[in-house]
């Protein structure tokens, strides 16, 4: 592939804003990719900084699913435990009809947001 500028140079790169060849005297670098000089550092820069940022957000991310899953194992343990104790005592076996299913959906929401958090935690390492 030649230089998109110079037609007659072998291109030493692909600039990251515009996928256009460049040689070596039209590319420069700018950290982590390859611009053409004068045109698209700029864009490649903000480029550079939205990847950044966005991995930074995914990690906070699977964080945030770890904390929710705190949450709803919390209160899947209570319902669950308010649930058993309406089986166990004759007198208050009408909660149970409703506090061990929503204590059991909160424990299955707690596992599934931690498994989600894990995943996404390991795949932006």
């Amino acid at each position: 592939m030649n230089c998109f500028y110079h037609n007659h140079v072998q291109a030493v790169g692909i600039c990251k804003s515009c996928n256009k060849g460049v040689c070596a005297v039209c590319a420069v670098d700018v950290g982590n990719g390859i611009a053409c000089k004068n045109l698209c550092e700029k864009e490649v820069e903000a480029l550079n900084k939205i990847f950044k940022n966005s991995s930074m957000s995914y990690k906070a991310s699977g964080k945030s699913y770890k904390y929710n899953a705190l949450i709803y194992g919390f209160l899947g343990f209570t319902f669950t435990s308010l649930g058993i104790f309406g089986i166990i005592v004759p007198e208050h076996s009408g909660q149970a009809f409703f506090t061990l299913p929503v204590g059991l959906i909160f424990l299955a929401g707690a596992f599934l947001s931690y498994k989600s958090g894990k995943q996404i935690t390991n795949a932006s390492n």
